[in-house]
């Protein structure tokens, strides 16, 4: 199990065992780990998302030698421009909406449809356009 405080080298072991075995495993287990891993993908993603926000309100970039919280999630955190752009634009709606990170976390929205929604969300409004935009595809949000 991955867990909190595994390296990223134990990652890589444990992910080339299971490339090495993958393809002995029957139909259904593979379907199980894949559904699995799509749950613990989202909750990492929520995770990083809350932390991005504290890491953000914190400033921390900038004490660690970077213009921006973009300059510092390309170069400390390895992401492309628009991977940074989309976590940076969800962990800010995150930190001013709380309730999106339980949306992520269940499936309900996805971090491209929360890229398309965040300027639009308010107080007023956040719960409407969530529900709204549950099990929708990015063109049917746009």
């Amino acid at each position: 199990m991955i867990g909190m405080h595994t390296t990223s080298m134990e990652v890589v072991r444990v992910s080339a065992v299971s490339l090495a075995t993958m393809g002995d495993l029957p139909d259904a287990v593979l379907e199980e780990r894949l559904k699995r891993l799509a749950g613990i993908e989202r909750k990492a993603l929520v995770l990083l998302l809350a932390h991005l926000g504290e890491f953000d309100q914190r400033r921390l970039y900038a004490d660690r030698g970077h213009p921006s919280l973009f300059s510092y999630c390309m170069s400390v955190l390895g992401y492309s421009e628009q991977a940074a752009y989309k976590r940076i634009q969800a962990a800010r709606a995150a930190t001013a909406h709380p309730e999106v990170l339980q949306r992520l976390a269940a499936g309900e929205l996805t971090l491209t449809a929360l890229v398309i929604l965040s300027p639009h969300l308010s107080a007023d409004n956040t719960c409407a356009l969530l529900t709204a935009a549950r099990g929708k595809r990015t063109r049917e949000i746009e």
